[in-house]
């Protein structure tokens, strides 16, 4: 327990260190549209989850409801918003190393996986963006998934199971991407028990989770951003280029070159 206070204590430090100038920052990206949003399902309960409402909706409901709440107590004060992020970040960077940990890996390769994921350059832009919140949420929720799953594979008990369902349509409802962790849940199963039968046994209630959970995003949500990508065919070529593309980014941000996320890849990006 000591071990652990201090390893949240330096966290704790480094996140000061690393993001002290962060709640000052003010508006950028989605934040407007969030709060513009926001404001209106206040005027207009109903137009929380309604595909209609302005901006497009983007398939998120636990973060429209997060930044409901937020500007009933906040408004408009970018300040709160900025420190939540930050503050969500930690607690999933801590969350990370103990979820590490649980799942085998010793002391050192927690913390320092932990320590990493902090302190990574490719964080830096979404915890500086208010409307980023959904990442280290979703992020949270997925953690807890495995963390619940894992347990519940310890301890077959009731609990442990609805927790990991609960959590697991949190994380898809906070971002539809966190499906994909049914994948990791799938193959902490067979890790324990290989057999077919009693891995079709343990996981159909995740997959019926997971399935539920991402068809009631887009029901609810057919014009967020995620359905052109689920429905269009597949092109190699630009799923190709797309990881060269984030893997130069990765450069561009250590190195502080400015390059706007929203233009185009350049060549010397590709190469």
């Amino acid at each position: 327990s000591r071990t652990y206070a201090a390893y949240t204590l330096l966290l704790i430090v480094l996140t000061g260190l690393t993001f002290g100038n962060t709640p000052d920052l003010l508006l950028d990206a989605d934040d407007h549209e969030y709060f513009d949003t926001a404001s209106k399902s206040l005027q207009n309960p109903s137009l929380i989850f309604s595909p209609n409402r302005h901006p497009t909706t983007i398939g998120r409901p636990v973060i429209d409801l997060v930044f409901l709440l937020d500007y009933i107590f906040f408004k408009q004060n970018p300040t709160p918003y900025h420190i939540q992020v930050v503050a969500a970040h930690l607690f999933a960077t801590l969350l990370l190393a103990w979820t590490s940990q649980r799942l085998g890996a010793n002391a050192v390769q927690a913390f320092l996986t932990g320590l990493l994921f902090l302190l990574n350059v490719a964080h830096f832009r979404g915890v500086h963006w208010i409307a980023s919140i959904g990442y280290p949420l979703s992020l949270i929720f997925s953690l807890s998934t495995l963390i619940c799953h894992h347990t519940w594979q310890q301890t077959p008990r009731l609990r442990w199971q609805i927790g990991t369902l609960a959590f697991l349509a949190l994380a898809i409802w906070t971002h539809p991407s966190a499906a994909s962790v049914l994948l990791f849940l799938v193959y902490l199963t067979w890790h324990k028990n290989p057999a077919p039968r009693q891995v079709a046994i343990q996981t159909w209630p995740l997959f019926g989770v997971t399935f539920f959970s991402t068809g009631l995003v887009y029901l609810f949500y057919p014009q967020s951003t995620q359905v052109p990508a689920v429905t269009s065919s597949m092109d190699p070529f630009r799923v190709l280029k797309m990881l060269l593309w984030y893997l130069s980014r990765l450069l561009t941000a250590a190195n502080w070159l400015f390059v706007d996320l929203r233009d185009d890849p350049k060549i010397w990006e590709l190469a």
